[in-house]
């Protein structure tokens, strides 16, 4: 049997000589490891560079800066018969607000 990275779900291959070494499972399949790395481990497998920790500008003072974002139509209207919301985002204070809105063009009225 040939080694296949699906059949294990891109199991270790050392993790899966090691138990073969000493017979940790019973009646595991001798397998032949083979060292060749799928796309899917090499992608798996590789780093980023994490996020700077400072952004290049902040908010000093509430209301400097804030986020906002509209939803999409969602499929079930609400009680109310809304099918939007608002979101406000204050970057300093990360106070959040949420407005429900019946049509898109409500926005600018909630802004």
């Amino acid at each position: 049997m040939t080694f296949r990275s699906l059949q294990f779900g891109h199991y270790n291959l050392r993790s899966i000589q090691f138990t073969q070494k000493h017979e940790f499972v019973k009646y595991f399949p001798n397998i032949q490891v083979v060292f060749e790395v799928s796309e899917g481990c090499q992608l798996g497998k590789q780093h980023r560079l994490p996020f700077p920790s400072s952004a290049t500008w902040k908010a000093s003072e509430k209301l400097d800066l804030v986020h906002s974002d509209v939803s999409r139509p969602m499929k079930t209207t609400s009680v109310n018969g809304n099918k939007y919301f608002i979101l406000f985002i204050d970057d300093f204070t990360r106070m959040t607000w949420v407005y429900f809105l019946k049509q898109k063009s409500e926005v600018f009225f909630c802004f």
